[in-house]
């Protein structure tokens, strides 16, 4: 399901993100964020997408037209963070708080797993989650061949 579509500034990309779910009775969602050029068509199951999270809201921000900013929960499991595709940096922000135009569903989803890392803490077990992961640095270049100049 396609959940967001926004546009560089200068319209050459477009970066989506969209969920995918599958697994049967277990089940599984992920949610995807892929930058491609204006003229390529939506690939909802490329193996190219260089942010993989567990489908969780993100927001999608241009801050300039090779340049994309990613919000996502820091409850989220995210998988996969590259730093750059297709010649396009990307950076993100692990957000402490859903953002304010996040749905309902997303917010409570947050407050759910805060409440299971203060039991965890309480218990005296370590967080589950970590503000601070580094990207995934051995991300595949798709398409590109090089990282984009930093």
């Amino acid at each position: 399901m396609l959940l967001q579509e926004v546009w560089s500034p200068d319209s050459t990309h477009v970066a989506r993100s969209w969920q995918l779910a599958g697994g049967g009775a277990a089940g599984y969602v992920n949610g995807y964020v892929d930058v491609q050029p204006r003229e390529e068509p939506f690939q909802p199951f490329t193996k190219a997408a260089p942010f993989i999270n567990g489908g969780q809201a993100v927001t999608l921000v241009w801050r300039a037209n090779d340049h994309l900013h990613i919000k996502y929960l820091a409850s989220d499991y995210a998988g996969r963070r590259c730093p750059g595709i297709r010649r396009v940096r990307l950076t993100y922000e692990s957000l402490a708080e859903p953002d304010s135009s996040w749905p309902d569903w997303a917010k409570l989803v947050f407050a759910d797993r805060q409440r299971q890392e203060a039991d965890r803490a309480r218990r005296g077990k370590p967080p589950i989650l970590s503000l601070s992961d580094p990207p995934d640095t051995t991300c595949v270049w798709a398409r590109s061949g090089t990282a984009p100049a930093r």
